[in-house]
């Protein structure tokens, strides 16, 4: 989490149900938008890159008009008006000139979250300013003196079986980062509506189309880290961030043991990967890829391992159905498959929503869900 020098009031955003019209958000009350846009954009902002994905309302139904995705330098961590600034590179170069309203996830080290039982006397239904009260009391008892630096929201989920306790899930950050990055983007004329944590919006998607299983486990792949989000309709049950399970991305690792650009190793990673168990036994060259990225793939399945024996062990009656692949690290061939027979559970990448039409030049992959995710909680026309 971002700590900030100065002291600020703390402002909480009261949107206690995880997929709301609005969802919930990061801003200060105040800046923080409330109305449905035609034309959005989602801006998914990663440890080492920002994804963005443009949609407009047309023909009764989403179209995605603009997808691109950017390396961001180190430097644009450092504070809000340095990612400001790349993201205004990013926008001004492939953003689309319509869609002037933004919906931004922040990068997992810039969020914190906790999640506390709720008192089993409370009425969730209709108790909204209990709840208030209790995420209040939930973030001082957290935060301490740093309480009244961060911005939170929080939503609500049984986190179990049946008769188990409700959970209040809180995530925050840091008031005066998320406000001046807002601001910041205010000034060259773009509206942030919303700022997110990556997690709440994963289970939007991971839960989009027919037959859904009740528990999901969707895992967002970054470089070196990823965050497994537990979760059960659209509603995230359990969040575990940065988790650390490599030293370098699946290119870059192939790239270092194959001696070519990581470029070249990404693309064979796409195309290629590592071989698919449905079709049959993999080519030479598909064994050869999946030879050299053992170890990034051992790492990866590990951390599945206890991410599912972890959930186990808390909920023994609410078991793993599927496995939903997101981010960059999900666009290696074959990913699912290989995943699935390691662990024991259907694995497959995440999809667009059926309702949803893709009409930009860059196709659709597990690298959008995050953006893609935010502009479903953006809200219908």
């Amino acid at each position: 989490m971002i700590r900030q020098v100065e002291t600020v009031r703390r402002a909480a955003i009261p949107s206690n149900v995880a997929g709301a019209p609005d969802g919930p958000s990061l801003l200060p009350r105040g800046v923080r938008g409330r109305t449905a846009a035609n034309a959005l954009t989602g801006i998914d902002i990663g440890g080492h890159s920002a994804k963005l994905v443009a949609r407009r309302w047309q023909d009764s139904r989403w179209c995605i008009v603009r997808a691109h995705c950017l390396r961001l330098p180190a430097s644009a961590f450092d504070g809000s008006e340095e990612l400001a600034d790349a993201l205004r590179s990013l926008l001004k170069k492939h953003g689309e000139p319509a869609c002037r309203e933004l919906v931004v996830t922040l990068p997992s080290h810039m969020v914190d979250y906790e999640s506390v039982e709720l008192p089993s006397n409370l009425d969730t239904e209709s108790a909204d300013c209990a709840l208030a009260v209790c995420a209040n009391e939930a973030m001082q008892r957290l935060l301490g003196d740093e309480y009244r630096r961060a911005t939170y929201d929080y939503w609500v989920g049984n986190s179990g079986g049946a008769g188990l306790p409700e959970k209040l899930h809180l995530t925050w950050t840091a008031s005066e980062f998320a406000t001046r990055l807002a601001m910041s983007l205010a000034r060259d004329g773009w509206r942030v509506r919303t700022i997110d944590a990556a997690g709440p919006a994963l289970a939007n998607i991971a839960a989009a189309g027919e037959g859904t299983p009740r528990s999901q486990l969707a895992i967002d792949i970054g470089a070196d880290h990823a965050c497994f989000v537990s979760c059960r309709g659209a509603v995230a049950e359990n969040i575990r961030s940065r988790v650390r399970f490599a030293s370098m991305s699946a290119a870059e690792t192939l790239a270092a043991k194959l001696g070519v650009r990581a470029i070249a190793a990404e693309q064979l990673l796409r195309s290629i990967g590592i071989g698919d168990a449905s079709s049959g036994s993999p080519s030479r060259l598909a064994s050869m890829v999946h030879r050299q990225l053992l170890g990034w793939l051992e790492g990866l399945a590990f951390e599945v391992q206890r991410a599912t024996r972890f959930l186990r062990h808390r909920h023994p009656d609410d078991v793993t159905e599927e496995i939903v692949l997101c981010g960059g690290g999900a666009c290696v061939r074959g990913l699912g498959s290989w995943l699935a027979g390691r662990v024991g559970i259907s694995a497959r990448d995440v999809e667009l929503p059926a309702a949803w039409r893709w009409e930009t030049a860059e196709p659709f992959s597990p690298l959008y869900a995050g953006a893609v995710a935010m502009l479903q909680r953006g809200g219908a026309p």
